[in-house]
């Protein structure tokens, strides 16, 4: 029986970790926490972008030479 080009591919496939998966659950995170945890988020990429912004301002009109 000829093998299908799936099988023979198969063959040659390396796994992309070798961490051994369970399906034991370690810890849910409630929809109260994830909410917390996304403004904590949302801090932290507004800041971001607030230090971004005044870097830009300060460089503008700088000339680097080598």
């Amino acid at each position: 029986m000829k093998e299908s080009i799936d099988e023979r591919v198969k063959l040659f496939a390396k796994p992309a970790s070798s961490v051994k998966h369970s399906g034991k659950i370690v810890r849910t995170i409630s929809r109260s926490d994830i909410v917390k945890l996304n403004l904590e988020i949302d801090k932290k990429i507004r800041q971001n972008a607030r230090e971004r912004r005044v870097s830009f301002e300060e460089a503008k009109g700088v000339i680097v030479k080598d």
